[in-house]
């Protein structure tokens, strides 16, 4: 052996103790302080057997290296097998916590194992069967915490292996041995001491920018080995270096820096790779790591664990590795590591790693999170920051200690007594009975008060000792007194952690360690106190944050003070500005002496020591902020945590401006961000926009969706899990009652029920508005002068007194001056009174009682566990217009309960439902069937809904202002039928109200029904639902059918359309009359919208003459195949437009003379013959009379019209009656049927049409088509030929006295409607008769179509579009064959101005020679010559045709009969209309592919639509100024298009795809007749396939079966009462206690079957039949069993066989319940 080893004997005992420590979860602290008990007495034994003088380790090494070596014989040795690993039994951690853990009071004798291992200073080896280590080798292994432990595993396999102990097999143990060797002998060379620290400084400072680089990256890699020997000389220079670094010029230095002194305070470079993305939990939450991996090779893979060890006693973090379970998915493998719970507080790093040639490298990976691949790769690793186990239950109140029962002077405000700890102290139990169970203490550390306390106004966070009670409040003894009334009562406390330090009188600590910055006279001068904006608090200094000292400084303090007074938190002042670190001075630091030499050493400008005072700087100016924490959260919490396992550490943050996301970088880098959005976004909602210095202006009133933004932004932004401290005010900000005013209790509310951590204000909630004085800033002596010295130096510097310099344009400020608001008492006191007024006491707003809400809501919180741990979710609450813009509504969410809060923010009361559907994604995922709501404080309220109507239905509500509506959700197990009748109930309610009733159980299950497409499938379902509400709800209330359906808002037409469809079957199916049948029957009868009625003045090919004529000929054949009963009234004119006579004789039409009607009026009587006729399901009558229908729109005397119209009214009426058809609807047609309705309704024929509704529509309602006439005085508006009341007919406002059919049609029809929603907006907006138009509401307006089908057919003989204009070129322009260079335009239509032919006609003079005759105008149409336009427009079309031939055509003396074909042939068409109420000729042009040249009106407006040449979309080209030149440029653009071949073509395409379908059009306005009917429309095909799938289907109404499958298939669940009773005091209110393990009683259950199953679960009431137990078979026994802990109470419980049987066992007490389920039943005492 070697003359100076060590040997250590291989203990048994000791290694088994060790393996039950690795092997026992780490939250069983009895157990695991045991086996620390008897490890520590097995390491007494080595006591005698260690010469701990030798090889110069002391008995502390000695004893870690005994651990260790024990350790790795444990993890390697074949005879030992872990269950479960933890961080539990590292040796550099272990020793620590047995060196704390108490003694053994009889130390063990520890078994000897014949294994013996020497420690030496030579070579690693084995000898004679024992192994002999070497020294530092063994050590490496030790202080490396872990990291080292693969490596030294391997060596001491190979070295027992050789020795022939058995081992386990280890994958790459060669290599491994040669990694850990290796490692070793580079670790010897890789230390960094004072004079490497030296180089370094001396190149960071003075260096280029490439040896700066080579520099940082030596570093890098000592950085490295520093961590994994954890050398401490070499890491405190790693670390001043990278501290310094944050400050560097260089921006990729301070970067570097960023990265590595995350890795440093890591103690792992895994962050080097990837920066982590943390989650944030707390202690006691399950510690499970899932992560998917691509990975096909997933051999050797290990977790490894950076984490705080376990034990509570443990200061060191310590590397240990795990065996994750493998599992395969769809899209990789399954890596899970479940290691129990969280035991404490700190930051636990994980990484997926594998080991491949003797080296442990990351995982990798390129799945996304949405488990889809991408490109990069990144490491599977991750972070989790632990917080303390309650942090979510605490409610903190700020307290300035200085106020706490304080005494003010009336009149100047100054402290006359002076609140201390002992005041504070005599509070604390009065506060924790309000609810209050966290204080925040400002002013508790020493401050500057001089030294005779001759300065005790100081500001509170002006500190001299940050580890010093305050001697003015009491000092140390009386601190220490008021921490153990905290602890007796349950208080936690808070203390202030402040960056800076007094300005003057600061304790020597902080010698040589402030920083320093040039005044305007370029004197350097203390760098004062910041909050990392523009203020500068003169009573404090900032201290230099580039030295490592200053941070180590920092947490020493705070270590300090929570150590001595057993404080449970810090409070870090303004965090948002941590550390520090300000730009360096270069024209300063690196001046230099008159003799050349540095004015600075190296380590002066390094540390920094001048500055620029600015602010965005170092870690905050860092590229890295974004992705990296910030290093000294790290460090400070780190640190904390090593010492205070649950220590509460909290961040102030103002954000402003520059600062934006600090919350998000602090929060990962550790701390609980203590944030002030709150206030600011409430302000909002009252019209105030809130600064931060507490001032405010007046803004528009902002809505609750700022708030649902804001919450939306913090989950997206904010890291999983984060928890957050909201503030209802702060030191600068108002208090509620001044900012709100009755908004208070409201704002009150919002902060104790979101879903973060509420901290309120001294003052706050005893409702002041306004502060008290005090005097915050320190007694600066502007006058005095500073005295600079000439040198200024680290060694000086700390010799003189730190100046105070008067500063340019930003106002001196303390560090707590905002505290000071008021001047006077006597002035608070007056303005709080008059405030407390001015908010109405006598109405509810009482300030002085606000207390008692704030103390409410506190007990809320306490009692409720969904108001702290529940997730939010943000709601809406509705009315029938919108949504309730001040009114914040949002969900808390917990699986075992849901909390609904709806918060008015209005002065007035509101009214509305909430919208439940938000919580769809959360309820889904339970199995509960119904649910019970209601009000919290109203335990009758409870009503019970399915789970569908939850979510989908009105939640009806009331709130009154600035209070809030709360309501609770609970799983219920009431029976399904009862659930049934309460939604009934709620059902008949709705309707009654008149409410949508989409969100009930029924409708919801019938609409649910109606999507299913195979009818096969649903018809037996259907059928039951229809019974079932048949006869519990529309028979039991008396409801029709029609009433119940027009309520369901979401029975769109295609399931309206199943739904009659399933009617029409079930009416014919044979059986008893029952609940189905009668519900189908009485729907169908109630539905039938009855005979539909046209009256026109022209029809179709009989005499069509415009528009109107063929959009009622196409809608009522439309209709007519729709299945309705269509009838169309028109006249049979004595001459067609032809001239012909006769002309319904052999019309295909069948039309034949049925009977004369006579009608009188005017003292004459006419015979009016009748005919009829049937074209494509459509009636035809067809009234004759020679005298009054000479020809379609016939000119004539106005006396003569007059009978015409007349005539026409009540010839219709009369026709009717005689043919007995009562219409449903009857609808007129422009000016020519005004008086139709007016007769019918004024009486002429009885009641016959009171159950008929007037429809007119408005074809062109110009002034010329209203259908004007002139009567002359002596006529008297003709009264006696139409007997009509004269105003019917004559508006006695206008000047002149016309007699207007159109007005009288627009009077006395029930609705008017027209033929497309830009002509019905020109109407309403400026037509004459636009006062009688408003008073309808919604009319309906729908683009005229054409029957596409049709019109396709009648062009399929004129060939391709080419064919046409072919002939069209030869028959009208001489042309021998088609020129396609010459572009066609063309028009089809009446010569009216109307039409804008003129503007065409003026277009083709112009355009025609100056395209050198490249273009061709086609103009076909009759003119009336008697019309002076017409007239005009003649003459001019012939001198064009005379001088153009081979370019102009038209024949305005002849009727055009080509229509379609120059629909086909042209290249574009024409509609210049001047107005255009629809227009059908557009469509005509567009089913041949034609696109159209319009002006941009009426229906054209709708239809027609601006060519885009980039995105290729539009039917043509429009003009918006109705003038010649505007029409111009439109036809140039079209001709661009034309000579573009791709262009064009696209052009045509999407002409043809904007063509209006006639049936779409047809379908549009048979809706619009349901609707005005108040009738069910529905799709009719999907109607007619309905019974078509179900033909071949069996079913008879004695197969109805009224039962809701909710009971036939029922799972019970736990009933859970929704309103909780609040205690009446808070003070008296207690928390449950859990019940203890003792209550419980350990239950054997037992299931014997003689079959043969797979499996048998257990389930019952004791866990809510939430839960199914897995049991076991004992195949010796036969039975399967399981073992359970049940407290005391009475249970019932059933088996589950094989997944889905559910049954009872006959071996043990069964019971019916109410439902007549039979389960077993469990009494345990």
């Amino acid at each position: 052996m070697e003359p100076d080893s060590i040997v250590v004997e291989i203990r048994s005992q000791l290694m088994r103790e060790l393996c039950n420590l690795a092997s026992t979860p780490a939250d069983c602290d009895q157990e695991v302080n045991e086996i620390l008990s008897i490890i520590k007495s097995h390491l007494a034994h080595y006591s005698n057997l260690i010469n701990s003088n030798a090889l110069g380790l002391n008995n502390m090494q000695l004893s870690k290296i005994v651990l260790k070596i024990h350790q790795i014989i444990m993890e390697v040795s074949a005879e030992y097998h872990l269950v479960v690993s933890n961080n539990s039994y590292e040796a550099h951690a272990l020793f620590n916590i047995l060196d704390k853990s108490k003694n053994p009071t009889s130390p063990q004798q520890s078994q000897k194992s014949p294994l013996k291992v020497y420690i030496t200073e030579g070579q690693t080896r084995t000898k004679n069967n024992e192994i002999l280590i070497n020294k530092d080798l063994i050590l490496l292994a030790v202080t490396s915490r872990g990291s080292f432990n693969p490596y030294i595993n391997a060596i001491f396999s190979g070295y027992l292996s050789e020795v022939n102990h058995p081992i386990k097999t280890i994958i790459d143990i060669d290599q491994l041995r040669r990694t850990g060797f290796r490692l070793f002998d580079e670790s010897k060379s890789q230390i960094l001491d004072e004079k490497i620290y030296k180089e370094y400084l001396e190149t960071l400072v003075w260096g280029d920018t490439e040896q700066i680089a080579d520099c940082l990256n030596e570093l890098t890699a000592k950085l490295w080995f520093s961590v994994l020997r954890n050398d401490k000389i070499s890491l405190a220079y790693i670390e001043k270096l990278l501290v310094g670094l944050l400050g560097h010029a260089d921006p990729k230095a301070r970067d570097l820096a960023v990265a590595h002194l995350n890795s440093f305070y890591d103690d792992t470079d895994w962050q080097l790779l990837q920066p982590f993305k943390p989650k944030i939990t707390t202690v006691g939450k399950e510690f499970v790591i899932r992560e998917l991996t691509e990975a096909q090779d997933t051999s050797n893979i290990i977790m490894e664990l950076h984490a705080p060890g376990f034990h509570k006693t443990s200061s060191n973090y310590i590397l240990s590795y795990h065996i994750p379970e493998v599992r395969a998915a769809s899209n990789g493998y399954l890596l899970k590591v479940d290691l129990g719970i969280f035991t404490r507080c700190g930051f636990y790093d994980w990484r997926f790693s594998q080991i491949k040639d003797g080296v442990i490298s990351p995982l990798m990976t390129s799945l996304a999170k949405t488990g889809q691949t991408g490109f990069e790769t990144f490491p599977i690793q991750g972070r989790f920051i632990v917080h303390p186990n309650d942090v979510k239950d605490l409610q903190i109140h700020e307290i300035f200690i200085d106020f706490q029962d304080a005494q003010f002077d009336v009149n100047d405000g100054s402290i006359v007594e002076r609140g201390n700890f002992r005041t504070v102290k005599k509070s604390i139990k009065l506060r924790y009975q309000t609810g209050i169970n966290c204080l925040y203490l400002l002013g508790a550390l020493e401050r500057d008060t001089g030294t005779d306390l001759e300065n005790p106004n100081a500001s509170p966070l002006a500190l001299i000792c940050r580890s010093t009670a305050c001697t003015l409040l009491g000092g140390g003894n009386e601190f220490e007194s008021l921490m153990k009334e905290a602890k007796t009562v349950g208080m936690k406390i808070l203390i202030d952690c402040v960056a800076r330090i007094s300005s003057k009188n600061y304790h020597r600590r902080y010698k040589r360690k402030f920083l320093y910055t040039r005044n305007a006279e370029g004197l350097p001068v203390v760098c004062y106190g910041s909050e990392g904006r523009s203020a500068k608090f003169e009573d404090s200094a900032s201290l230099n944050y580039r030295m490592a000292e200053v941070w180590n400084l920092l947490v020493e303090d705070i270590v300090n003070f929570a150590k001595k007074y057993n404080v449970d938190g810090i409070h870090m002042d303004n965090s948002q500005a941590w550390p520090q670190i300000m730009e360096l001075d270069e024209l300063e630091m690196y001046r230099k002496d008159p003799d050349g030499a540095s004015h600075y050493t190296t380590q002066e400008i390094f540390d920094g020591l001048v500055v620029k005072r600015n602010a965005n700087y170092a870690y905050w100016a860092s590229a890295l902020k974004k992705t990296y924490p910030n290093p000294i959260f790290i460090k400070v919490c780190k640190e904390l945590w090593r010492e205070f396992p649950e220590f509460y550490i909290i961040a102030d943050i103002w954000q402003s401006e520059g600062m934006e996301d600090r919350d998000v970088c602090i929060t990962e880098s550790g701390p609980i961000p203590r944030l002030y959005d709150l206030p600011l976004k409430l302000a909002n909602l009252f019209g105030k926009n809130l600064h931060q210095n507490g001032t405010f202006d007046a803004i528009e009133r902002k809505d609750v969706s700022i708030m649902k933004a804001w919450n939306d932004e913090m989950k997206e932004k904010m890291p999983e899990g984060a928890i957050v401290i909201q503030s209802a005010t702060g030191h600068s900000l108002p208090y509620p009652a001044l900012l709100y005013g009755r908004g208070a209790w409201a704002a009150v509310d919002v902060l104790f029920f979101l879903n973060y951590i509420p901290m309120t204000f001294i003052g706050e909630q005893d409702g002041n508005a306004f502060r008290s004085k005090i005097s915050a800033l320190y007694d600066f002596d502007e006058d005095r002068s500073a005295p600079i010295p000439s040198r200024l130096s680290s060694v000086n510097l700390a010799e003189v007194e730190i100046p105070t310099i008067k500063k340019q344009g930003i106002p001196r400020v303390a560090s707590a001056a905002s505290l000071s608001i008021s001047p006077d008492i006597k002035e608070l006191r007056e303005k709080e009174e008059k405030y407390q007024k001015e908010l109405g006491p006598e109405y509810g707003f009482d300030l002085q009682k606000i207390k008692n809400h704030y103390i409410h809501r506190r007990s809320m919180r306490h009692e409720k566990d969904v108001l702290k741990y529940g997730e939010l979710i943000p709601l809406v609450m509705k009315h029938e217009h919108g949504w309730h813009k001040q009114v914040l509504t949002f969900a808390r969410y917990m699986p075992d309960e849901i909390a609904i809060v709806a918060i008015n923010l209005n002065e007035h009361p509101v009214k509305g439902y909430l919208d439940l559907s938000a919580l769809e994604p959360f309820i889904e995922k339970e199995q509960a069937l119904i649910y019970s709501i209601g009000e919290w404080f109203n335990p009758d309220s409870d009503d019970y809904y399915f789970k569908e109507e939850l979510l989908k239905g009105q939640h009806i509500i009331s709130i009154l202002p600035y209070r809030s509506e709360i309501k609770g959700i609970y799983q219920s197990d009431v029976s399904s039928d009862e659930a049934l009748e309460r939604s009934i109930e709620r059902l008949k309610e709705k309707i009654v109200s008149g409410l949508n009733i989409d969100g009930t159980y029924l409708v919801m299950k019938l609409l649910k029904l109606l999507e299913e497409t195979n009818a096969e499938s649903v018809y037996k379902d259907i059928a039951n639902l229809l019974g079932n509400i048949n006869e519990n709800f529309l028979s039991r209330y008396v409801v029709s059918n029609l009433a119940f359906l027009s309520k369901i808002s979401s029975l769109d037409d295609i399931k309206a359309g199943r739904l009659f469809g399933y009617c029409d079957f079930l009416a014919l199916a044979q059986g008893r009359l029952n609940g189905p049948k009668t519900f189908a029957s009485s729907l169908l009868s109630e539905n039938q919208l009855g005979p539909i009625v046209f009256t026109a003045p022209e029809l179709g090919r009989f005499s069509t003459a415009g528009g109107l004529g063929v959009m009622v000929d196409e809608l009522s054949q439309g209709l007519a195949s729709l299945g309705e009963e269509v009838w169309v009234i028109s006249p049979y004119y004595e001459r067609n437009k032809k001239g012909q006579t006769g002309y319904l004789t052999g019309d295909p039409a069948n039309v034949t003379w049925i009977t004369n009607i006579d009608i009188a009026f005017g003292g004459e009587k006419y015979t009016i013959g009748v005919h009829q006729g049937c074209e494509n399901g459509v009636n035809l009558i067809f009234l004759h009379n020679a005298y009054l229908f000479p020809s379609v729109y016939e000119d004539g005397k106005q006396a003569w019209i007059m009978r015409q119209l007349v005539a026409w009214g009540k010839g219709c009426l009369e026709a009717l009656c005689f043919f007995k058809k009562f219409p449903s609807l009857l609808i007129t047609n422009d000016w020519f049927t005004g008086l139709v309705a007016a007769y019918a309704k004024i009486g002429s024929f009885g009641n016959v049409f009171e159950g008929t509704t007037f429809l007119h529509i408005v074809h062109n309602l110009d002034p010329t088509y209203e259908g004007r006439l002139f009567p002359t005085q002596s006529e008297n508006g003709w009264q006696n030929i139409h007997g009509l009341p004269r105003h019917f007919l004559i508006d006695p406002h206008w000047a002149k006295e016309i007699v207007n059919p159109s007005r009288c049609a627009l009077m006395l029809s029930d609705q008017w409607a027209t033929v497309s929603p830009s002509y019905r907006n020109e109407l309403l907006a400026s037509s004459p008769l636009k006062e009688l138009l408003k008073q309808k509401f919604q009319p309906f307006a729908y683009p005229n179509g054409i029957p596409v089908k049709a019109r396709l057919k009648k062009l399929e003989g004129k060939g391709t579009h080419a064919d046409a204009k072919r002939i069209l070129q030869q028959k009208y322009f001489n042309y021998g064959d088609l020129d396609n260079t010459v572009c066609l335009f063309g028009f089809v239509g009446r010569i009216t101005s109307q039409k804008g032919v003129h503007l065409i006609l003026d277009a083709a003079a112009q355009l025609i020679p100056q395209c050198n005759y490249k273009v061709q105008f086609l103009v076909g149409g009759p003119a009336n010559k008697n019309e002076p336009y017409s007239a005009q427009c003649s003459q001019k079309m012939k001198e064009l045709r005379a001088k153009y031939p081979h370019n102009f055509f038209a024949d305005p003396d002849n009727f055009f009969f080509e229509g379609p074909l120059v629909n086909l042939g042209s290249d574009f068409g024409l509609m210049p209309s001047m107005f255009e109420p629809g227009g059908i000729v557009q469509h005509e042009f567009f089913v041949a592919g034609t696109p159209v040249i319009a002006f941009k009106t009426g229906g054209l407006k709708d239809t027609v639509f601006e060519f885009n040449v980039v995105s290729k979309t539009g039917s043509g080209f429009i003009f918006e100024s109705y003038n010649l030149g505007d029409f111009i440029y439109a036809i140039q653009r079209a001709l661009n298009s034309y000579y573009n071949n791709e262009l064009y073509s696209a052009l045509r395409i999407k002409a043809f795809e904007a063509v209006v379908d006639g049936e779409k059009v047809s379908r549009a306005w048979n809706k619009e007749f349901y609707r005005l009917k108040q009738k069910i429309y529905f799709e009719i095909n999907v109607r007619r396939e309905v019974p078509n799938q179900l033909k071949n289907v069996n079913w008879s109404n004695n197969d109805y079966n009224p039962a809701i499958p909710e009971n036939q298939v029922k799972k019970r669940s736990l009933k859970r009462s929704p309103s909780g009773i609040l205690l009446e005091q808070a003070a008296s209110m207690k928390r449950p206690q859990p019940e203890s393990e003792d209550a419980k009683r350990h239950i054997l259950f037992r299931y014997q079957t003689p079959l043969r199953v797979k499996t048998v679960q257990l389930t019952g009431s004791f866990d809510r039949w939430q839960i199914r137990h897995p049991m076991l078979y004992d195949h010796a026994k036969g039975f399967w069993h399981i073992t359970l802990q049940i407290p005391k109470g009475s249970y019932f419980y059933k088996f589950v066989v094989d997944g889905n049987i559910w049954v009872h066992s006959f071996d043990h007490p069964a019971i019916k319940d109410e439902q007549g389920n039979i389960n077993n039943l469990l009494e345990v005492s």
